[in-house]
């Protein structure tokens, strides 16, 4: 199935859910905000929520500094 992730056209398998693909892509759930069709998912709902075709997924992870 094919989505836009980030900008960039990408294949990801069926029936995947945010969490799944969070993994998928190696990114630390704990410090990640996704945003689906330019709405930001809770945290509490990436376990439940399928992507799907065509959807535009945006990913951001929190980075610490100073």
């Amino acid at each position: 199935m094919t989505i836009i992730l980030n900008g960039i056209t990408t294949e990801i398998p069926c029936q995947i859910t945010i969490k799944e693909m969070l993994s998928l892509q190696e990114i630390d759930a704990k410090l990640a905000i996704v945003e689906i069709n330019e709405k930001i998912i809770n945290r509490n709902l990436w376990q439940e929520t399928l992507l799907c075709k065509g959807d535009k997924v945006e990913l951001m992870s929190l980075v610490g500094g100073g």
